[in-house]
């Protein structure tokens, strides 16, 4: 089987995609025809050195998780977390060993594993940790999303908006917010409305519940 690792296409890239990584050819080949059977997208690495220098490059826009060998050379599957997660990489991960136990086990799951699962690989487990694991990198990219779509929003505001944005997130009635800034009633309902519009929100309650994390942002 070619293991050689390669970039996803665009076409590709709308796909979720398992990363594999195992040392032991036999593993890389029965597991990706097995993913590969039930309709997954599967990059095979039989390093995890060739992994992370190839998954570094392109991974901040994809719904993916890996399957991850705990015993390799070199780097084992709990250094590859580890690396993950200094990179701020938040890959869902499925540890598979021939070898594990329950100390390492606990490592990983502390450190934020989806599953572990021992060789021989059961089939349906290993299918429903995955599905797991992409709903979990699903549930990521949309609050990423979420996220940004608020960081465009509220740099729609103007300075003075932004004031008045953060006066009313605080609970302030536009008389108050008017002494604070010292303007007019009249001028604060102007920008009140200006960024309720601005921020596409038609009540207050709206505002709150949209924006309340997002007072660090303006």
């Amino acid at each position: 089987m070619d293991t050689t690792p390669h970039t996803p296409t665009p076409s590709q890239a709308q796909q979720p995609i398992v990363y594999l990584v195992d040392d032991d050819p036999a593993v890389l080949d029965s597991l990706s025809m097995l993913l590969r059977s039930n309709g997954l997208e599967v990059i095979a690495y039989d390093s995890p050195e060739v992994f992370l220098s190839t998954y570094n490059q392109h991974h901040d826009h994809q719904i993916a998780c890996v399957i991850l060998d705990l015993r390799m050379p070199l780097f084992s599957g709990l250094d590859v977390q580890k690396i993950l997660q200094l990179a701020n990489a938040d890959l869902p991960i499925i540890f598979i060993t021939g070898h594990g136990d329950v100390e390492q086990c606990a490592v990983a799951f502390k450190n934020g594993a989806v599953d572990f699962l021992t060789k021989p690989i059961d089939e349906r487990a290993l299918l429903k940790a995955i599905d797991t694991a992409l709903q979990h990198s699903i549930e990521k990219h949309r609050q990423e999303a979420a996220h940004q779509e608020v960081e465009t929003k509220l740099s729609r505001l103007s300075p003075r908006e932004r004031e008045v944005f953060k006066q009313v997130m605080q609970g302030a009635s536009s008389k108050q917010i008017a002494s604070v800034l010292q303007v007019s009633s009249r001028t604060i309902e102007s920008h009140r409305a200006s960024l309720f519009d601005k921020l596409e929100c038609h009540s207050l309650a709206q505002l709150i519940r949209t924006y309340g994390h997002a007072l660090d942002l303006a």
